[in-house]
C-alpha cells in the first residue's frame, strides 16, 4: 500500500506545497502515482505531487498507484491572503467556516474579516451550517432573485422562521441591507430553536 507524508497542508495565497507518496512496509518514495485534485479550480497537483493554490479553499489531493488498488488522500487548506496573521481572535473561526463549507470568501484570496456583512450572507452562513436543506417552498420576498446564491439559504430560512423580512410592509427580505448585531444574535436564535426541533 502507499500513504502520504502529510495529511495535511496549508498553502500561502498563490503559494505552492508538495505531497509525497510513501510505500507502506518502505517508507520509500513511491513511483507510478496517478495524483488528483478534488476541484482543480482551488488547487492543483502535478504527476510529482507538486501542489499550486488557485484560490482560496479547502480540498482533498489523491494519489493513486497506476493499478488503482492502493490510494491515500490530504486535505489542502489554500489560505486567505487578509487571514493570514494566527493571533487574531477571527483566525481560526475563519477557518473553521472554510472547512466545513460555511463561507468561500469574498475574491480569490480574499475573505474581507473586516467588511459588514449583508443580511443574506448571513442567512446563507446558517443555511450552509444546517448542510443546505432543501428548501420545501419558494419565498416570497419581491426582492429575491431566484437564481442568485441566496436564494435557497432564503426560502429555507423563511419556511423555518428563521426570517420574516424587513418590518416595512413592502414584503422585501432585504437584500444588500447590513446585518446589525441585534440581527445577527436573532438569526441565531432562531437557528438555535429550528435545530432543537430537529
Amino acid at each position: 500500500g502507499i500513504k502520504l507524508d502529510k495529511e495535511y497542508v496549508e498553502i500561502l495565497p498563490d503559494g505552492t506545497g508538495k505531497l509525497t507518496a510513501l510505500y507502506v512496509e518502505s517508507g520509500e518514495e513511491a513511483v507510478d502515482i496517478i495524483w488528483t485534485s478534488s476541484d482543480e479550480s482551488y488547487v492543483t497537483v502535478d504527476e510529482n505531487g507538486n501542489l499550486i493554490a488557485q484560490k482560496s479553499g479547502y480540498k482533498l489531493v489523491t494519489a493513486t498507484t497506476k493499478d488503482g488498488l492502493y490510494s491515500d488522500s490530504a486535505y489542502v487548506l489554500i489560505m486567505f491572503e487578509d487571514v493570514l496573521n494566527s493571533d487574531k481572535y477571527y483566525y481560526e473561526p475563519v477557518y473553521w467556516a472554510l472547512k466545513n463549507d460555511i463561507t468561500t470568501g469574498t475574491g480569490k484570496y480574499d475573505y474581507s474579516p473586516n467588511e459588514d456583512c449583508t443580511r443574506e450572507q448571513i442567512v446563507t452562513f446558517l443555511w450552509r451550517m444546517a448542510g443546505c436543506p432543501e428548501p420545501e417552498s419558494e419565498n416570497t420576498f419581491t426582492d429575491c432573485n431566484s437564481k442568485k446564491y441566496y436564494y435557497d439559504a432564503v426560502s429555507w430560512a423563511a419556511e423555518n422562521h428563521i426570517t420574516v423580512g424587513l418590518n416595512d410592509g413592502t414584503g422585501r427580505f432585504g437584500v444588500g441591507v447590513g446585518c446589525t448585531r441585534a440581527m445577527n444574535v436573532t438569526y441565531l436564535y432562531r437557528y438555535w430553536q429550528y435545530q432543537a426541533q430537529q
